[in-house]
């Protein structure tokens, strides 16, 4: 017979699991909010339960009717639920993994909200091909659920969809401009056309597959925020510098930039938006943000990819002392991690959930850390 319980939802934690107790052991439940009575039948494992959902007994008042067609799609992690709580949510899941791992409290009242629309967000979205099937992973597995169209990506993303979808034998990206009706369509691995972004006092250009922030309704907010935290100085460190979405317009409030990127294709990008805009106060290195120059610098931008930064970037870090840190993460546990280890030097003075990919359970962090 399988081990069902019925059980009550204490919160969500980092990830968007529901967590529950049993007996004294943790139990792990997907698409429930807390709360909510449920029953589930229980998986065992060596540390704790997954709980597989059977029904809901009593439902959150702040649950809706999932407005996606494809429930089965591993994509979203919150669509059964209003956005305003969505963001709740996840306010709660940072305090959470701060306190957990980054042994530091955060009042709520704090924490810094950016968000905006809930649909139509993605910039870059990806496709999964097995044979005539086109979609999207179904959720912990590898079957394809086949995808006519994404409540995520844009219209025009999605019309692009059905004329291209025969095209490919294998993993492709359709990449939408942020600020216009145009598209990119390129293979996994390789790179797209290049587009000019309108910043308003400069351009950036951006090369279609490589790395960009996720959220088309949020970009000049994200960039507006860093600027803010980084504030204006004589000398400033940017690590994992990307194509230039925050270098370019830091050199404006900065004399001098120092930019650290591995991604060659990524620094030629940049390097073309420099002269685009005749910046002559940025220097761009093609190497490894481990072997950033050790001097002084006012300010450190850092933009690591979910593993954070390494120890060696924190030890560097750590010797050189700017007077702070702008830390952007799109992992609130390796975020917190690191914290842990800079908070011996650094306090964190302000942080801010910019919510880039609404309706699943990530969200993007920019902190601001001052010297002690």
């Amino acid at each position: 017979m399988k081990n069902r319980k019925t059980l009550k939802i204490e919160k969500i934690v980092f990830g968007g699991k529901g967590l529950s107790r049993v007996e004294g052991k943790v139990v792990f439940v997907d698409g429930v909010l807390p709360g909510e009575e449920v029953e589930v039948e229980l998986i065992d494992g060596k540390h704790f339960y997954t709980g597989k959902l059977i029904s809901i007994l009593t439902p959150s008042k702040y649950r809706v009717k999932n407005d996606c067609q494809y429930t089965d799609c591993g994509g979203c992690d919150f669509r059964f639920c209003t956005y305003n709580f969505e963001i709740e949510l996840k306010k709660q899941m940072l305090i959470d993994t701060l306190n957990r791992i980054g042994k530091t409290k955060v009042d709520e009242n704090k924490i810094e909200l950016i968000y905006k629309e809930r649909n139509g967000y993605r910039i870059k979205t990806g496709y999964k091909v097995k044979g005539d099937r086109v979609g999207f992973y179904r959720k912990k597995s590898h079957k394809i659920v086949e995808i006519e169209r994404c409540l995520q990506s844009p219209e025009i993303v999605n019309q692009t969809l059905k004329k291209t979808k025969n095209r490919f034998n294998g993993h492709f990206f359709i990449e939408c401009h942020p600020f216009k009706e145009e598209v990119s369509v390129y293979k996994k691995g390789e790179f797209g056309e290049i587009f000019k972004l309108n910043f308003g006092n400069y351009i950036l250009f951006h090369k279609t597959g490589n790395f960009i922030q996720a959220n088309r309704f949020l970009l000049k907010d994200f960039v507006k925020k860093v600027l803010e935290y980084a504030g204006n100085g004589e000398s400033l460190l940017e690590l994992y510098a990307g194509s230039g979405l925050f270098t370019i317009p830091l050199s404006f409030n900065y004399e001098k930039v120092f930019a650290y990127e591995t991604s060659k294709d990524a620094v030629k990008t940049m390097n073309k938006s420099i002269v685009e805009n005749n910046i002559k106060n940025i220097k761009s290195f093609k190497t490894k943000s481990e072997d950033f120059e050790t001097k002084n610098y006012n300010a450190v931008v850092v933009d690591p990819p979910r593993e954070g930064l390494s120890k060696i970037v924190v030890e560097k870090v750590l010797k050189i002392k700017p007077e702070k840190i702008i830390y952007i993460s799109c992992n609130a546990s390796t975020f917190a991690r690191d914290y842990f280890y800079l908070s011996k030097e650094y306090t964190l003075e302000r942080i801010t959930l910019i919510d880039n990919f609404p309706a699943t359970a990530h969200f993007e962090i920019v902190a601001l850390l001052r010297r002690i």
